[in-house]
């Protein structure tokens, strides 16, 4: 799990969170705790345990389909307020 501080939340930058599942595919969850929208919002892969020259398998789950193949970073055009993203990375 990535950090998530009292202080990214008060000036409102989208929050990461991501853990490994037993199969070895890659859980992130992008949150944005403000009250307002986010625009654009990318992630570095390598963060969330990926190799940059790695590609990704991305699943949207809430949507129960698999949304593209991503290399380098997971990118989002934009978070509506209290809004979040919940992701499945299977490495490709």
């Amino acid at each position: 799990m990535l950090g998530c501080s009292y202080w990214d939340i008060f000036i409102g930058s989208p929050q990461v969170y991501a853990g490994l599942l037993v199969n070895g595919d890659i859980a992130v969850v992008i949150v944005n705790w403000g009250g307002s929208a986010k625009g654009a919002y990318e992630v570095d892969l390598s963060v969330v345990g990926v190799e940059k020259s790695q590609s990704v398998i991305v699943r949207d789950l809430w949507r129960h389909q698999d949304v593209e193949v991503a290399t380098g970073k997971l990118k989002v055009e934009s978070i509506p307020a209290h809004g979040n993203y919940a992701y499945r990375l299977k490495v490709n």
